[in-house]
């Protein structure tokens, strides 16, 4: 006797082929320029507002985008002497500023930019520059992130000043770290550093990142040795002695700083016992050539955008889908029912999972050497399939053969019936 009533439907054989492929990208690219939608291709800071608004600032103005349309806000808007932006940054809880060439802020509020003179929402940040050899070139731009557009102009940074909040900023010499608190100095440290583009702020504390791939922490008239931990060093570069890591360091984010190497993103967050922890999100992306200067990742949506001085906006969302390929070889598939919310069984007997590898069930296989067309998960969580005129009931638990029976006539389908009950035709 059978459990229920299952409906079997002799018909015409019905079926659909799946043709796999290796992913090749852990990611879903999109690219804005001026040419479909972007109002100008120099992007040179990205951040997102309290009401979900992306903004960028650009060389001609700032662009708010809503995920579908870009809004420009240029100098009559904003009563402004320059649309030519910089950078963004956080300033008391999540007020989000930015600042022009002409040292002209902007707050972002309620998804509007407003003129803001109010000298306590200043960023403290700044950067001060000069020429080799052409001592009339010298400037000073406010706040600082890394990396910064003027890197590719000649422009050596003579000090820097970074804004850790609450009034307290430190100055990066040319041989050493100070930490102030308010206008006071609170410590100085010696230190001269190979590259002085590798500094980055973590919840208000000063990080530097080495050639060799460590970090130094500068805390309390101390310097610490920062070890990186996490998906960066299981990279095989990586193990082999290779540390090309660029830091993109965007000023509206306290909790992180974006690492790129070896052709991947790593979401960088102080960890525990003096260590910087690394999560890969993205890899498979060439940042050569394309002049991208900084970096945002939303991690609630998974997705990060990258400006370009000359390309406009890129953004990579997490692919939505994944591509699971046979053990065996043969990536054609008919009949499939879902064991569990993670498992999917395949008439050919292969066993995929988002939990592990792959494999194939050679008891599935036995039983169906060539009837691949239909098969169904029950209510109760148990597998039927067919083969010709034979029916199986499989266990949820290890897919053994539950109960077994032979129809007089070959059985074309196998699906549940309405409600709880099942049919047999």
């Amino acid at each position: 006797m059978f459990k229920g009533w299952i409906l079997l439907v002799i018909t015409c054989t019905l079926f659909c082929r799946v043709f796999a492929a290796q992913d090749t990208l852990s990611f879903h690219l999109r690219q804005y320029t001026d040419e479909n939608g972007l109002p100008q291709n120099s992007v040179k800071s990205v951040a997102q507002d309290k009401e979900g608004f992306v903004w960028l600032t650009t060389e001609d103005g700032l662009v708010r985008f809503d995920g579908t349309r870009f809004v420009r806000f240029g100098q009559s808007e904003m009563n402004i002497s320059s649309s030519r932006f910089r950078n963004f940054y956080r300033k008391g809880g999540d007020g989000l500023f930015c600042v022009n060439d002409r040292n002209e802020y902007i707050q972002i509020r309620n998804g509007q930019p407003y003129r803001d003179t109010v000298e306590a929402n200043f960023s403290k940040g700044q950067l001060h520059w000069y020429i080799p050899g052409r001592p009339a070139e010298t400037g000073v731009l406010g706040s600082v992130s890394l990396p910064d557009p003027v890197q590719n102009t000649g422009v050596i940074p003579g000090k820097m000043i970074f804004d850790a909040g609450d009034g307290n900023s430190y100055r990066i010499n040319m041989d050493s770290i100070s930490f102030y608190q308010g206008a006071k100095p609170a410590y100085t440290v010696p230190f001269s550093p190979e590259n002085r583009w590798d500094f980055f702020l973590l919840d208000g504390q000063l990080f530097y990142l080495r050639k060799n791939g460590t970090a130094v922490l500068f805390s309390n008239v101390q310097m610490s040795n920062i070890s990186l931990e996490g998906d960066i060093i299981n990279d095989q570069h990586y193990k082999n002695g290779r540390r090309d890591i660029t830091v993109f360091w965007n000023t509206s984010v306290r909790e992180y700083v974006l690492l790129y190497f070896n052709r991947s993103f790593y979401l960088a967050k102080p960890g525990t016992n003096k260590k910087l922890f690394t999560k890969r999100i993205f890899t498979g992306f060439e940042v050569a050539g394309k002049n991208i200067f900084t970096a945002y990742y939303n991690e609630s949506d998974r997705q990060l955008y990258l400006g370009s001085s000359t390309r406009g906006l890129f953004i990579l969302s997490a692919q939505q889908f994944r591509t699971l390929t046979s053990s065996t070889g043969e990536n054609v598939y008919y009949g499939q029912a879902a064991c569990n919310d993670s498992t999917i069984i395949t008439a050919r007997g292969n066993l995929f999972s988002l939990l592990e590898k792959p494999r194939n069930i050679p008891a599935v296989t036995k039983l169906i050497p060539s009837d691949f067309y239909s098969m169904f998960t029950g209510s109760e969580g148990n597998t039927w399939i067919k083969s010709s005129r034979k029916l199986y009931e499989l266990s949820k638990e290890n897919l053994s053969v539950l109960n077994n029976w032979s129809l007089p006539n070959p059985i074309t389908m196998i699906y549940e019936g309405i409600a709880t009950e099942f049919g047999l035709a």
